[in-house]
């Protein structure tokens, strides 16, 4: 008889931990967390940087290129060729996907730095 009391309690807290009343403001709060895009302080761009999954600057904060917003960018096309607004605070590359000198494949290391890739 006390084995079946023991077991009706423990179902009781497990029925109580899955009440929807406890549940659902700490699934609400874990969907809103996520549905927000975040802003790296940073300058330049100008605003900010926006992680938000977008490469254009939809809004007065910055982003990769320019867009229809106010924000800054930190890449830019000029004469048909990408390249970065500011050289010294922007390091731009291009991987060469397509072809034998993709540096990718040459046998780099965990020690090696992404600054000397080029």
């Amino acid at each position: 008889m006390k084995k079946l009391v023991s077991c009706a309690n423990q179902l009781k807290r497990v029925n109580s931990f899955f009440n929807p009343k406890i549940l659902l403001p700490f699934f609400l709060l874990f969907i809103s967390a996520s549905l927000f895009s975040q802003v790296a302080v940073v300058n330049p761009p100008s605003g900010g940087f926006n992680i938000d999954g977008t490469l254009k600057a939809n809004t007065a904060v910055g982003d990769w290129i320019a867009g229809t917003g106010a924000g800054g960018f930190v890449l830019q096309q000029a004469a048909g060729v990408w390249g970065p607004v500011n050289s010294s605070t922007t390091k731009f590359s291009r991987d060469p996907y397509d072809n034998s000198t993709d540096p990718i494949f040459t046998g780099s290391s965990f020690g090696d730095m992404a600054m000397d890739i080029r």
